[in-house]
C-alpha cells in the first residue's frame, strides 16, 4: 500500500520585476492506494500557465519516491 500524508505543494514564482511570491498549490493531501488502485490527477494549464501542471508533477514525483521507499 503507498501512503502519504499532509503532502503539500508550493513553490515561489516572479511577481514583478524585484518582488517574488509564495504560491500553494496543493495542501494538506492525504491518501492511501492499494495494490490495483489507481490514482488520476487531472490539471490544465489556466490562461496558459502552468502551474497546476507543475503541482502535478511534484505529486508524481513524491508517489515515485513513496513507492521506490
Amino acid at each position: 500500500m503507498l501512503s502519504l500524508r499532509g503532502l503539500s505543494v508550493g513553490f515561489r514564482r516572479y511577481a514583478g520585476l524585484l518582488r517574488r511570491e509564495e504560491v500553494t498549490r496543493l495542501s494538506g493531501l492525504t491518501l492511501d492506494l492499494r495494490p490495483g488502485e489507481v490514482l488520476a490527477a487531472v490539471v490544465s494549464a489556466i490562461c496558459g500557465r502552468p502551474d497546476p501542471a507543475r503541482a502535478a508533477r511534484v505529486l508524481a514525483h513524491a508517489i515515485k519516491k513513496a513507492r521506490d521507499a
